[in-house]
């Protein structure tokens, strides 16, 4: 008889850190902790967004806010934060070709 809930499965025990990196996109818009945590993330999981139209966005101010938050990130990190995760979230083509 079961309890209820989730059952075990010893053959598919596997840490959080690698499903998450498998399987979750995270984003953020101006708060630079997470930014911060990138290395436990993954630079590969941080997208940026605007939260565009909402009233709490950053828009008109986009640039300035990505330039502040993002200034200390190399040009590698930058670009896949800013829109290289999307594109390959998303399957664009990245390359422009």
């Amino acid at each position: 008889m079961g309890g209820g809930g989730l059952a075990r499965d010893d053959a598919h025990i596997e840490p959080p850190s690698p499903v998450f990196r498998r399987h979750i996109c995270v984003n953020f818009w101006y708060e630079e902790v997470g930014l911060q945590a990138r290395h436990y993330v993954g630079v590969d999981n941080i997208t940026w967004e605007a939260n565009y139209p909402d009233l709490t966005g950053i828009f008109p101010a986009s640039q300035r806010y990505i330039a502040a938050c993002l200034e200390d990130l190399r040009v590698d990190e930058r670009e896949k934060i800013l829109w290289r995760n999307a594109a390959a979230l998303y399957h664009l083509n990245a390359n422009g070709s």
